[in-house]
């Protein structure tokens, strides 16, 4: 049975959501065994980019399974039915974001969301592997987003928003939006 989960903002100004594992009553430092549903299967509207900070989990999206290892990421689809699991037996911790692309498109970046839009068209689930050097690219903006939302400092949304707006630049430099045909298997 299948819920349709209602994304509310966690900013003040945004239509953005972030959270980190702690915020799900999940400790990073508990023991979960293989199997654990961290969340049951569900759709929403939004994007949602998952973070693994520790340990490995099992995507099952649109009838496929992913592996997410630590330090990686997977890019979700908007409307995609997903539910994330335990894959190993051990600690786990993530983080994840999701927004609507239509809340960063204004006339420079127009281009950027609907390259996003027809990308998310072709694939319901990116995965980015640890090795990659986009991997690393783009840990870096999520990280920032991640940081911005625990340290709350003055102006954090529009940080947030900024990353955000990098995060798409990245997939759009490394040819991820605006050459799907040369992106790296995403099911190693």
């Amino acid at each position: 049975n299948m819920r349709t989960e209602i994304v509310q903002s966690s900013l003040k100004n945004f239509p953005v959501f972030v959270r980190q594992s702690n915020e799900n009553l999940l400790s990073p430092q508990a023991f979960f065994e293989k199997g654990f549903i961290v969340c049951p299967m569900h759709i929403h509207d939004e994007i949602e980019v998952i973070t693994v900070v520790n340990g490995t989990m099992l995507l099952i999206a649109a009838g496929e399974e992913y592996i997410v290892h630590a330090g990686e990421s997977v890019l979700i689809g908007g409307r995609v039915p997903h539910q994330t699991e335990i894959a190993e037996d051990g600690t786990f911790a993530h983080e994840f974001i999701q927004f609507m692309p239509d809340m960063l498109n204004n006339s420079y970046l127009s281009g950027s969301v609907n390259y996003l839009y027809r990308f998310l068209n072709l694939t319901d689930v990116y995965v980015f592997k640890n090795g990659s050097p986009i991997t690393d690219e783009i840990s870096i903006c999520l990280g920032a987003i991640h940081r911005e939302y625990r340290s709350k400092k003055p102006a954090y949304e529009t940080y947030i928003l900024g990353s955000l707006q990098l995060f798409l630049g990245c997939l759009y430099r490394n040819g991820i939006l605006n050459n799907p045909d040369n992106v790296f298997d995403k099911h190693e």
